[in-house]
Parts: structure tokens; C-alpha cells; sequence
């Protein structure tokens, strides 16, 4: 691929995330040492706008629409990486996946769609190991902590005990989502999904859903739905709505990489709360929440006056004062546990996730190669491993210490 114009192409630069990943790379060190790259939408006017706000105003832009699949494969043709971070991906992102697995392009992208990403896996997975593509979706805050966190805590496992952990459980500690048009729109639109085809719900928190064939033995896995008192921590816990995808993320990683953490392998992920009480109320919002979304009359109210409108996001302020911390545990014998703790003072959606995004982009780009890891779709641990976990450290303020 030496011959692509650009290394890197940040497709969806205008919206609210896709904005501060193009500010994160015009600000990256390594990048201005030598790496190339471009934004891609489908409005010229908006994308100028972008690289005035960022300061760079000769970085190339090119114009793609996702309802113009020959616009998307000359755009992808250009690329060794594809950025994306046009959502609802379901909506906007399934052309760009299939362009990159036709033309051998790299590809990273920041969505927590579970079901999109099965999609994805099932469309497109031959072509790009035909072709060379790597396609990596779930590189921002869905779900690359989770899923290079247990990575780190299994390698404590193996020092500890002499091998991987069988039971891991992932607690978010401290974590507050803010919301902008893109994430709520994708919220919606699973919703609706689920709404219009029941049978969804049980796709949507199976954890195998991404690793395993239908009807194939696997095992039983903790129920990470209903609150529940931990004895490892001492608080309560209750169903994360991004952890029916980190889990089955987790859990293709453990698969795709040949089962170093065992086929029995078993991950808990919940957030932590200090009582029950607490705990109930945080259910009740939740489910008071997606009532609301699910019934039509309340959810054009909600879009109308509550929900953030596309492209609009948390002002700065809240953007750079919400840190998040997760903790995990890993279960060994004779009661022993070893304990570790991932944190970053980013907001998890908005500060966090650019940067996460932009060290697989260039991890993809730099630190592995095609005989290491070939075509295909993968989970963010079982396409970059080691490397991954290097920069995620170095580059992406994400601290891990064990407790």
C-alpha cells in the first residue's frame, strides 16, 4: 500500500466527535513528524469549517457521501487507514467497511453497535482477509479499555498464579457519559430495533454474539443485567449500558487470538455503586430512560427539547473535567484475586476516545504488519495486541495500576 496518497483519512470529520479527532491529530507529535493525512464528508463547506476551527487549513479534503458507493471506494482507494467516526454506523458506516475490505484498506472506527459490528463480521470478513484489510471496529471508549484491560490484568493472572484468570469481572468504578446527537441517535435506533424485533434483545446481551456460532456449546456466563451485591468490592452493581458490547468484544478477542484465557473463560462487566440504594435508583433511571425512547409521543418530546441535535456535543468544560476509572479483578486459586485499575482523565466519549482511535489508526499503520496480523475483521486486542497496550500507555493518558 505504499503507493496510497494519504496514510490516514478521518471519514465524518464534521460531526461532533469526528471534529475533535481531527483537532487530536493536527495537535499529534508523531503525526506532524511525517504522517499524511486528510478528512472526508460529503459537505465541502462543513469540512472547511473543521480545518479553520483546527488550524489547518491545507490539510487536503475530500468529498464522499455514504449514499455514493463510488464516492466511498475512491475515497478508501486513497488510504492506507480509514478513521471513522460517521454514527449511527448503521445508518451511515456499512459502505465505508465495505469498500476497505474490497481494496485491502486498514480501518478503525469508534462505534459501540453490537449488532452492526455481527453484521459487519458476516458481509465482510472473507473479503477482507482476501484482500488484506484489517478492520478493527470498537477503537474508542467502546470498547478498547475494556478489552486491552483485561488483556493487562490476565498478564498480572499469569505472574501471579502461573496462568490466565478463568473469572474475570470488570467494575466501572467512576464514569459519567455525556451525550451528543450521534451517540443519542444510535441509542434510538437500538431501541427501536429491539422494539420492532424482540428476538434482538437476547442478540443484544448475548456476550458470544460477535465470537460464537448459533447453537454452538459455550459457556455459562455471569448475568451482568441484573444489580446484584459484589463481594469482591464490597458495593453494588448494576447493568453499564456499553457493557453487552465490551463483553462480546472481549470475549471475540479471547476467540480470534486462539483461547489464551481459556474456553471456559467467563467476564462479569457492571458499573459500581457504593449501596443499594444507589443501585435501585440508577435501575430506575435507566428503565425510566428507555421507556421514554421506546414510546413515540415521549421520544419526539426528547428529540425535540432534551436529546442533543447531530453534530452538538458537551461543551468543553464538561469535556475536560470528567474523568473515568475501571477496575478489574481476576480470580484465582484458593481465593486469591489480583486487582488492577485503568484510569484517564478524559471524558470517556469526547477526549478519551479520539485519542484511543488515533493510536489503533497509527498502530495499524506503524506497529503491525500484515504477516502479524492479515485481513479481516477483528476486535481491537486480537489485531494489535502488545502493541495496542505500548501505546494506549504512552499516548492516550490511559494509566493502569494494580491495587
Amino acid at each position: 500500500m505504499s503507493e496510497r496518497e494519504f496514510d490516514l483519512i478521518v471519514w465524518g470529520a464534521t460531526g461532533f466527535t469526528g471534529r475533535r479527532i481531527a483537532a487530536d491529530l493536527a495537535a499529534n507529535e508523531e503525526v506532524k513528524a511525517g504522517v499524511t493525512w486528510a478528512i472526508a464528508g460529503r459537505n465541502q463547506a462543513k469540512l472547511e469549517e473543521v480545518l479553520s476551527e483546527i488550524g489547518e487549513p491545507d490539510v487536503p479534503i475530500i468529498l464522499a457521501d455514504s449514499a455514493d458507493q463510488a464516492s466511498l471506494d475512491a475515497m478508501v482507494g486513497r488510504a492506507k487507514v480509514i478513521i471513522a467516526a460517521a454514527g449511527p454506523f448503521a445508518d451511515f458506516g456499512s459502505g465505508v467497511v465495505a469498500a476497505c475490505a474490497k481494496h485491502g484498506t486498514d480501518y478503525v472506527d469508534i462505534t459501540g453497535e453490537k449488532l452492526w459490528v455481527r453484521d459487519m463480521i458476516e458481509q465482510h470478513h472473507e473479503a477482507a482477509a482476501a484482500s488484506g484489510a484489517r478492520i478493527v471496529p470498537t477503537c474508542g471508549f467502546d470498547c478498547i479499555p475494556f478489552d486491552i484491560g483485561v488483556y493487562q490484568i490476565q498478564k498480572l493472572a499469569e505472574q501471579e498464579f502461573g496462568e490466565p484468570s478463568k473469572d474475570v469481572i470488570g467494575r466501572i468504578w467512576k464514569v459519567k457519559l455525556a451525550a451528543s446527537g450521534g451517540s443519542m441517535a444510535t441509542t434510538v435506533n437500538t431501541v427501536l430495533a429491539a422494539r420492532s424485533n424482540p428476538s434482538i434483545i437476547k442478540t443484544l446481551r448475548d456476550p458470544f454474539a460477535l465470537s460464537w456460532q448459533a447453537n454452538t456449546e459455550r459457556p455459562e456466563q455471569p448475568d451482568a443485567q441484573t444489580r446484584r451485591y459484589d463481594p469482591e468490592t464490597g458495593r453494588w452493581a448494576i447493568a453499564f449500558p456499553l457493557s453487552a458490547t465490551n463483553m462480546a468484544v472481549v470475549h471475540r478477542s479471547n476467540m480470534l487470538m486462539g483461547f489464551p484465557y481459556g474456553a471456559d473463560f467467563k467476564y462479569s462487566e457492571m458499573q459500581s455503586v457504593p449501596d443499594e440504594k444507589k443501585a435501585k435508583k440508577s435501575d430506575q433511571r435507566l428503565k425510566f430512560m428507555l421507556g421514554l425512547m421506546a414510546f413515540a409521543p415521549t421520544r419526539a418530546l426528547l428529540r425535540k427539547f432534551v436529546l442533543p441535535k447531530p453534530g452538538d456535543g458537551p461543551s468543553d468544560e464538561v469535556i475536560q473535567n470528567n474523568p473515568y476509572e475501571v477496575r478489574f479483578y481476576a480470580k484465582g486459586p484458593e481465593d486469591k484475586t489480583v486487582e488492577m485499575a485503568l484510569s484517564s482523565s478524559k471524558d470517556p466519549g469526547y477526549a478519551s476516545t479520539p485519542l484511543l482511535v488515533i493510536e489503533a489508526a497509527l498502530c495499524l499503520l506503524k506497529d503491525v504488519s500484515k504477516e502479524a496480523t492479515p485481513g479481516g475483521l477483528y476486535s481491537p486486542v486480537a489485531a494489535m495486541k502488545d502493541a495496542l497496550l505500548t501505546r494506549v500507555q504512552a499516548n492516550a493518558e490511559v494509566k493502569f495500576k494494580r491495587l
